[in-house]
């Protein structure tokens, strides 16, 4: 029986602008998934990027476990938040927080109602 090995999956933090951070994937692409990160407002301190990547983590391991591929536009439920990928360029997909599920546009996962999603669900996933 030949197993495929799977590529590590790393993750990256980019300096933006204004102090503004992007944190995303780096490996994805090797399985045929578009990389996928999220942005970090610059008022967000360093442990918010460790909440992104405990985000972009749990997409990660939904690709590499199922072989599924999350394309542009496609939603994924987090707990209990809502995200919507976004084509960044084409070759990053940008996860937006959806605060209300019938509203067409995204809302950046900084917000504070993100915040207070994320502080909720932590002790449910440990």
């Amino acid at each position: 029986m030949v197993t495929a090995e799977i590529p590590q999956i790393r993750f990256a933090t980019d300096a933006l602008p204004g102090g503004d951070r992007f944190v995303r994937t780096v490996g994805l692409a090797k399985l045929g998934q578009t990389e996928i990160g999220a942005l970090v407002q610059a008022k967000r301190g360093p442990r918010w990027d460790h909440r992104v990547i405990d985000v972009l983590q749990f997409l990660v391991n939904y690709v590499v476990g199922s072989g599924a591929r999350i394309l542009p536009e496609e939603t994924v439920e987090y707990g209990w938040t809502l995200l919507r990928l976004r084509e960044r360029t084409m070759a990053l997909l940008e996860a937006y927080e959806i605060e209300d599920v019938f509203s067409e546009e995204p809302q950046p996962p900084s917000r504070k109602a993100s915040i207070e999603r994320f502080d909720l669900r932590k002790p449910l996933m440990t």
